[in-house]
């Protein structure tokens, strides 16, 4: 990863140099430079160096070795072994990486569809001037104290729908600034407010949308379905939304202070938390509330064993506690419960 940012960075500064005469400042070099140039460029690069790295990473009887000057000329020595020995060998041959690379970039293609499209609603939205429409449509009839919202809203379901955050805030900001530029007449505070919700709002859908480039990647990752990823976040992500509007974005748009609402909204977040959770493995079973919720309008055998198993797990540790059998700093460890349907 640190190699990977360095290069970014050589490649940003390279690309913006040129160009530029006489002496000149590193936002000038920022503003001139090329960033997708830089990440297509800082990606390649950054898979060369795994590659490199895995080629001189040896491995012997399945266990990694330290990369010895010895080592490292036993894996490229041609002589052959004695029968039944094996010598090091590399984590991963050139071949090998190859393929991880043309894999990896498979299982990213839904990820860079969505992606592609989303850039292509981006430039269609521009082109047919839906900048100055929605400019009109709110200063109109809109009201400045909403707006803030009335942006996360959109900027949400637009997340939610094409599955993207970058593709959402490529195509937001251009339709938002001017009408947020004129609504707010002169208010710094509540222009920046207002644009800040398009990145809330992006963020919001794009953590709930079935097809979003980060819910895929997560679900490969975790070896779940993309269903079950976005259910177990979606209560999560609601719940973070509606603290987000209720203390955000209408005080922020009422002209409350920004960051004295940002402060109050994070104690409250936190006490509400708190209330409304439950222990990963509490005595009684109970679950946090939106589980509680879901299992009276869906019930759920699998839920219902999860929580018998949870009691009985908590009843061991507390007799195994009583009898001095266990030490209490490991007695709530949750792997230790069997949790299988």
């Amino acid at each position: 990863v640190g190699f990977l940012i360095l290069i970014i960075i050589i490649i940003l500064i390279n690309i913006g140099s040129e160009g530029l005469e006489g002496s000149y400042s590193a936002r000038e070099i920022f503003e001139n430079t090329d960033s997708y140039s830089a990440l297509l460029y800082g990606s390649f690069a950054g898979g060369l160096f795994a590659a490199g790295f895995y080629l001189i990473q040896p491995t012997q009887d399945g266990s990694l070795v330290a990369p010895s000057p010895a080592v490292l000329l036993a894996m490229v020595d041609p002589r052959p072994r004695a029968e039944g020995a094996e010598g090091p060998k590399p984590l991963l041959t050139l071949s090998q990486s190859a393929d991880a690379f043309v894999n990896g970039m498979k299982n990213l293609l839904p990820a860079i569809t969505v992606l592609v499209l989303a850039f292509t609603i981006k430039d269609t939205v521009n082109q047919c001037a839906t900048d100055r429409l929605f400019t009109e449509t709110f200063t109109e009839n809109g009201s400045a104290s909403t707006f803030p919202t009335i942006v996360f809203v959109i900027s949400a379901i637009l997340s939610f729908c094409t599955g993207t955050s970058w593709g959402t805030i490529g195509i937001m900001f251009p339709l938002v600034s001017v009408a947020a530029w004129e609504l707010a007449d002169g208010d710094v505070d509540l222009f920046t407010v207002s644009l800040s919700q398009i990145l809330s709002g992006a963020i919001f859908g794009d953590h709930s949308s079935l097809i979003s480039d980060t819910t895929i990647l997560s679900s490969i990752g975790a070896g779940c379905k993309i269903g079950n990823h976005v259910w177990t976040q979606f209560p999560y992500a609601v719940w973070g939304a509606l603290f987000a509007i209720l203390l955000g974005t209408l005080p922020a748009g009422g002209g409350a202070n920004a960051g004295v609402m940002l402060g109050v909204g994070g104690v409250i977040l936190c006490i509400v938390t708190v209330l409304v959770a439950a222990p990963v493995v509490s005595p009684s079973g109970r679950y946090d509330v939106f589980t509680t919720l879901y299992m009276r309008l869906t019930p759920s055998s699998a839920l219902n064993k999860l929580q018998e198993k949870t009691i009985a797990h908590a009843s061991g540790v507390k007799a195994d506690r009583e009898s001095g059998t266990v030490n209490p700093m490991d007695g709530d460890k949750v792997q230790s419960v069997d949790i299988s349907m």
